[in-house]
């Protein structure tokens, strides 16, 4: 009697840590960056920036990703959302993405007319950066781009 009670009771207690583990593991992010990216359509279009220090791995970066989706849909009921991810906000804009997620609402693709039925796209890195090679990656970018506003150094020739 008892042996049946502690293995009905051990089954809880494993299936309670797997559904804890499995929920979504979204950390507080900060929105850097929020553009209305809508042209000439009904659709209303939205690209939000955000960096999320918390999000260490693959998983809390898509979740991350995907909560600030959620929320910029429930804001601006915006039928199109890109989010982006990124280390810091020193990096955004020099392709420092640890993960993007595309929402379309009607399943049909950023033209509207491509219809594959697939409303969100997720892809996360599972980098590990330490703070100093976050903060070398930045003093990079801003040594190229301080060159490069002297005409030291010119991109893209």
């Amino acid at each position: 009697m008892h042996t049946k009670y502690l293995l009905t009771l051990i089954a809880s207690v494993a299936l309670s840590v797997c559904s804890f583990f499995s929920q979504a593991t979204a950390v507080p992010y900060k929105v850097l960056q929020d553009t209305n990216t809508s042209i000439g359509t009904k659709r209303i279009r939205s690209y939000i920036a955000i960096v999320a220090p918390t999000a260490h791995d693959k998983t809390s970066r898509a979740d991350t990703v995907k909560q600030a989706i959620e929320d910029r849909v429930n804001k601006s009921h915006a039928v199109v959302v890109t989010a982006m991810l990124v280390p810091s906000k020193d990096l955004l804009g020099a392709g420092a993405l640890l993960a993007k997620g595309e929402y379309y609402a009607d399943g049909c693709g950023a033209s509207g007319s491509e219809c594959g039925g697939v409303k969100l796209n997720l892809s996360a890195s599972d980098i590990i950066l330490s703070d100093k090679s976050v903060r070398i990656w930045e003093q990079s970018v801003k040594s190229s781009n301080e060159l490069a506003e002297r005409g030291i150094l010119t991109r893209g020739k």
